[in-house]
């Protein structure tokens, strides 16, 4: 048994805890409708804004049928998934 399998057993395997969490906020949602992860397009994105991009949001989006975000659907979607929008900003300066 290595470290992380012993440090696991004693905290009540809080990885497989961790990645169950990540995987229900990975899955975009706005009012009950799931967001097409791959429609997302970010604007605003600008180096001296590291690591925080105050001033990234969402540009465009679709829902998983095919509809586009409005404007104030593609705000709340800033607000509601920060930590995607921070992974995307960083991501596109890689």
């Amino acid at each position: 048994m290595n470290y992380q399998d012993k440090f696991d057993q004693m905290m009540g395997h809080p990885m497989q805890e961790l990645n169950s969490i990540i995987a229900k906020v990975k899955a975009m949602n706005l009012k009950g409708r799931a967001v097409d992860e791959g429609t997302l397009e970010i604007d605003g994105v600008f180096r001296a804004d590291y690591p925080d991009f105050a001033d990234a949001h969402y540009a465009a989006a679709s829902f998983s049928d095919g509809t586009e975000l409005t404007d104030l659907e593609l705000e709340q979607l800033t607000s509601d998934y920060p930590e995607t929008l921070n992974e995307m900003a960083f991501e596109s300066f890689l």
